[in-house]
């Protein structure tokens, strides 16, 4: 019972990462993408950083 419980435990621990993870690559991707367009429509003081 407590093994199991702990690698139920685990598993949502390592799906939340991997959303995380999944998430912190999606912002650096917009980012790189909008400093590679170079669009002069958006402010200076970027949203992300």
């Amino acid at each position: 019972m407590l093994i199991s419980s702990r690698t139920s435990t685990l598993a949502v621990l390592a799906t939340v990462l991997n959303l995380f993870a999944a998430l912190y690559f999606v912002v650096i991707l917009v980012t790189i993408l909008l400093q590679q367009c170079n669009c002069t429509s958006l402010p200076k003081s970027s949203f992300w950083f």
